[in-house]
């Protein structure tokens, strides 16, 4: 071995028996460790039916040991499923992208050579998948980041998709500044969402209150949307705010719609 990291590649592969199996496979149920405990991860993840396939994919190079026919390196499912047929056909079952590219051009070792319809149909359909292909003679074994231009992995990233399986929100969109104060924002969060504690919101909470009318205008019942759009004071307020900054005025009817004015 030329290092210790070529070396412990070489244990961590032999105890897990990682040569001849595709690159998705990640370790032994029965082997404890951290690699035993990543491939639980794996399987965390795909109960919040999320598709590992969707996140992760191959670096398409010859020095990255891909399995030509099992691997999933150009299709959304590995060529030995899509094409049975010609799988049936090959002799090194478990080939690498290696031995199949070679001269800027691929090569095959078929038992005999495809004849018939289907398997004619499946090579046509093979060639169709692999002519597009961009395949870097130099790059080794690894994944890029399907959700990152970039293809490099963004902790922040993975946990935004996390945390909208975990905790899935249908309400409105809320767009966040960092230059208003947090306070500010949590507070217009709350009034998006109906949750300020005025009149109409405490009866849904079955607290009595002896006048349920809006205290400015007394007019109206006291909700979210009046006392912050539609009440005579409030349009008075957000008249000469908007002349201010040298908008014209909208008529908003409720929060969301002011809300939704000041994003765009």
């Amino acid at each position: 071995m030329n290092d210790n990291g070529s070396f412990w590649k070489e244990v961590v592969m032999s105890i897990h028996n990682l040569y001849n199996k595709p690159a998705i496979y990640i370790a032994r149920k029965t082997t404890n460790g951290v690699w035993c405990n990543i491939s639980k991860a794996v399987k965390s993840i795909e109960k919040l039916h999320i598709d590992c396939k969707d996140i992760f994919a191959l670096i398409t190079g010859l020095q990255s040991n891909i399995l030509f026919w099992k691997d999933i390196w150009c299709s959304n499912i590995p060529f030995h499923r899509k094409f049975p047929h010609l799988f049936a056909l090959e002799t090194v079952k478990n080939c690498r992208l290696e031995y199949r590219f070679s001269g800027n051009r691929f090569s095959w070792m078929w038992r005999h050579e495809p004849t018939g319809g289907i398997e004619l149909k499946e090579l046509l359909e093979l060639y169709l998948d692999i002519g597009n292909m961009t395949i870097d003679k130099n790059s080794k074994y690894g994944f890029r980041f399907i959700l990152n231009p970039t293809g490099e992995y963004i902790v922040k990233i993975m946990r935004k998709l996390l945390e909208s399986k975990l905790i899935p929100f249908k309400g409105p969109t809320i767009w966040w500044s960092k230059l208003i104060p947090l306070k500010v924002s949590g507070f217009i969060w709350r009034a998006v969402l109906g949750r300020i504690l005025v009149a109409d919101t405490l009866a849904t909470r079955g607290i009595i209150i002896p006048n349920n009318l809006c205290p400015l205008c007394n007019k109206e019942t006291e909700t979210v949307d009046h006392i912050f759009v539609t009440c005579e004071y409030s349009r008075e307020v957000q008249y000469w705010i908007l002349k201010w900054c040298g908008v014209e005025e909208s008529g908003f009817k409720n929060v969301k719609e002011f809300t939704d004015y000041a994003a765009t």
